[in-house]
C-alpha cells in the first residue's frame, strides 16, 4: 500500500521533532505521604528528634516546624517529558476523527512510550519560553480520549491528546 521509506529518514525525522519542536513537560502526580526530611517519625508522627541534614533545625523534644510534628509530610511527586505543544487551534494536527474538546486551550502530542505516565498524572505544566515559568506556570487538565498518531512505518509512535485550564 505505501512504498518502502528508508528508516534512516524516520530517524532523522524524530530527531528533528524532539530537538526542535519539543517543550519541557512536568508532570504532577497525585499526592503521597512521605516521611518528614526533618524529623524521625515514630510510626504514629514525630518522636521530636531533628535528623541531622534537615531543612529546618530545631531543638529535640520539641515540634518539628517542617511537618508540624506529624512526622509525615503531604508531596506532589513530579517527573518531565518531552512533548510538542499546540496553542493555537490553526497549527492543530488532526486526529483524523472529529473531536469536541471547547474548553481545550492546547493540543500535545508525545511518544506513545510516555502514555502510561500521563494516564497517571493529574496535570501538567508545561515549560514556557526562557524565563518565563518564573512568572507563569499555567496547569493543563487532560479533556478527551488519547489519539494515535504518526506514519506506520516510523517506528517511534505518538500520541496526541488535548488540555484545558479548568477540569
Amino acid at each position: 500500500m505505501f512504498p518502502d521509506i528508508p528508516t534512516g529518514i524516520f530517524k532523522d525525522f524524530n530527531s528533528v521533532v524532539d530537538n526542535f519542536w519539543s517543550k519541557s513537560i512536568t508532570l504532577f502526580y497525585p499526592e503521597i505521604q512521605e516521611e518528614c526530611s526533618n524529623c524521625y517519625y515514630n510510626g504514629m508522627r514525630s518522636n521530636g528528634t531533628y535528623k541531622t541534614g534537615g531543612p529546618y533545625p530545631f531543638e529535640n523534644g520539641s515540634i518539628c516546624p517542617y511537618c508540624a510534628g506529624e512526622g509525615l509530610k503531604t508531596v506532589e511527586p513530579t517527573e518531565s517529558l518531552t512533548a510538542r505543544i499546540y496553542y493555537d487551534r490553526k497549527s492543530w494536527i488532526d486526529v483524523g476523527v472529529k473531536v469536541n474538546v471547547p474548553d481545550a486551550a492546547a493540543q500535545i502530542i508525545f511518544k506513545m512510550t510516555e502514555l502510561p505516565k500521563v494516564q497517571q498524572c493529574k496535570y501538567i505544566i508545561p515549560e514556557y519560553y526562557e524565563g518565563i515559568n518564573a512568572y507563569q506556570n499555567q496547569r493543563l487538565f487532560r479533556v478527551g480520549e488519547y489519539y494515535p498518531q504518526g506514519f506506520t512505518q516510523n517506528p517511534v509512535k505518538y500520541v496526541t491528546t488535548f488540555w484545558s485550564y479548568r477540569v
